[in-house]
């Protein structure tokens, strides 16, 4: 037998708790500086998931200035991340990140829902795409 369900789908932001994203104040500071320099006052972020590959998720990240109506906006330390929501349902609950080392700095994406994405160690991703 088989019967309707009129009941919604709940979207990602009603399945999801806590925030959707955030940003350490270093890496705040960080993007806001890049963003000085590069003389791009109303741009933000974008954070995205590029794939799935054999070591997990695998992140982009993009400045942007025309989020999406559908886009989840987060706005932080005084910068605006924007999230599409197919990645929202890989990294939901992420922070974002800038690590420096002798080689130089990158900004990386600490994903709390990482493991269940990978088939290696790796619980966390970096990208230096916008550096």
């Amino acid at each position: 037998m088989v019967t309707e369900s009129t009941e919604k789908v709940a979207t990602v932001e009603q399945v999801q708790e806590g925030p959707a994203l955030s940003i350490s104040e270093l890496a705040a500071g960080k993007l806001l500086s890049l963003l000085q320099e590069r003389d791009m006052p109303n741009h933000g972020l974008r954070v995205f998931v590029r794939g799935v590959g054999c070591s997990g998720l695998q992140y982009g990240l993009a400045f942007d200035n025309n989020p999406d109506a559908s886009d989840i906006t987060i706005e932080s330390l005084g910068v605006k991340l924007y999230l599409d929501s197919t990645s929202s349902q890989y990294m939901w609950g992420s922070q974002i990140d800038f690590i420096e080392t002798p080689e130089g700095g990158a900004f990386s994406i600490n994903n709390p829902n990482a493991a269940q994405f990978s088939s290696g160690s790796s619980c966390s991703g970096s990208c230096s795409g916008c550096g």
